[in-house]
């Protein structure tokens, strides 16, 4: 079976992301370029929350943000801890856009 090359590119492309947006202390990240986030709970649960697939859904994600923050300002006595994972593919399209609008007049 012969290799497709194109898909090398992309996950090296992609990999290269990763490793630059781990290295960057977030403190706000809109929801758009999130892939999920999971709330940890003072009872050990964990609850993940799919912000792609309601975003891929059509909700609206000024909407969706707005209803995040509220349940979780509503419930902020029981959760320990949030893990935002980044969408990296996401980041790394926004930036090649504005990359290449900030570019195209050079």
């Amino acid at each position: 079976m012969e290799e497709n090359h194109a898909d090398t590119l992309n996950l090296d492309f992609l990999s290269k992301w990763e490793i630059l947006i781990s290295g960057v202390d977030m403190k706000e990240v809109p929801v758009e370029m999130l892939d999920r986030i999971i709330i940890n709970t003072k009872s050990g649960n964990k609850v993940e929350i799919d912000i792609k697939s309601l975003l891929e859904d059509g909700i609206d994600s000024k909407i969706l943000e707005h209803s995040i923050q509220e349940k979780i300002e509503e419930l902020e006595d029981l959760i320990t801890g949030l893990d935002y994972h980044v969408d990296v593919k996401a980041v790394a399209e926004s930036a090649s856009r504005a990359t290449h609008e900030l570019l195209k007049n050079i």
